[in-house]
């Protein structure tokens, strides 16, 4: 680590999730580890997402927003990774938020242990009934939330990202395919302590649309090809 405060870079990409996306970047807002960027990559959205962040591009120089054509959250997810500057990177989807000590506490712990990333650390907002998700190794059955891999958790080196290429570009569960290989090829640490809230009443997300109609039912959320 170069120094004790390194540029953490956090990634949020969004499609037409205006209702939610302002309390994730208050929750950024809120960080006592303050040496942040927010990036905010908008997957075409065609609601009023821009209009409920506007403010907030104004105010602060750490907030940055670039809008894509719609192409699905792996490519947006790898799109933010390149524009990202910071040496370590994290992610948040739109609908979800972090406790204020989320940040400081997974940059403590790369002080503390010498690991390529960090993971786990989940709060989960939201009905029982919702934990649970389709099992990509077991097709037809569920697993809970709590044994998946969640990108939103990832805490990691910029530079083994680029490494690997970002994030697979498949339509559904590229958070799980991208680290299923990072645990393959390199060193971990999974926090237990719950600081990434991961909301489970959100429209829309890509695990109900998945249990819904599979692939097909994504791409027809998206818009993508």
């Amino acid at each position: 680590m170069q120094n004790n405060s390194p540029l953490v870079s956090i990634i949020l990409c969004t499609y037409n999730r205006a209702k939610y996306i302002q309390n994730g970047v208050e929750s950024v807002l809120k960080q006592l580890y303050k040496n942040w960027e927010l990036i905010i990559v908008d997957d075409g959205s065609i609601d009023n997402t821009y209009e409920k962040l506007e403010t907030y591009l104004k105010k602060y120089k750490n907030i940055i927003y670039v809008k894509i054509p719609n192409q699905g959250p792996a490519i947006a997810k790898n799109i933010g990774i390149k524009i990202a500057n910071g040496e370590l990177i994290t992610f948040l989807d739109s609908d979800d938020t972090i406790s204020s000590n989320h940040i400081l506490l997974r940059v403590n712990e790369f002080k503390k242990n010498k690991t390529d990333f960090i993971f786990g650390g989940i709060n989960f907002i939201g009905p029982k009934s919702k934990q649970f998700a389709p099992d990509i190794e077991n097709p037809g059955k569920k697993i809970h939330l709590s044994k998946c891999l969640v990108a939103g958790t990832l805490f990691i080196w910029k530079k083994i990202l680029i490494k690997e290429n970002g994030f697979p570009k498949v339509a559904f569960a590229e958070d799980y395919e991208l680290m299923k290989n990072l645990l393959k090829k390199y060193s971990s640490k999974k926090i237990d302590t719950p600081t990434y809230n991961y909301s489970l009443s959100s429209e829309n997300r890509m695990c109900d649309l998945y249990l819904k109609g599979g692939v097909a039912a994504i791409y027809k959320f998206q818009k993508a090809v």
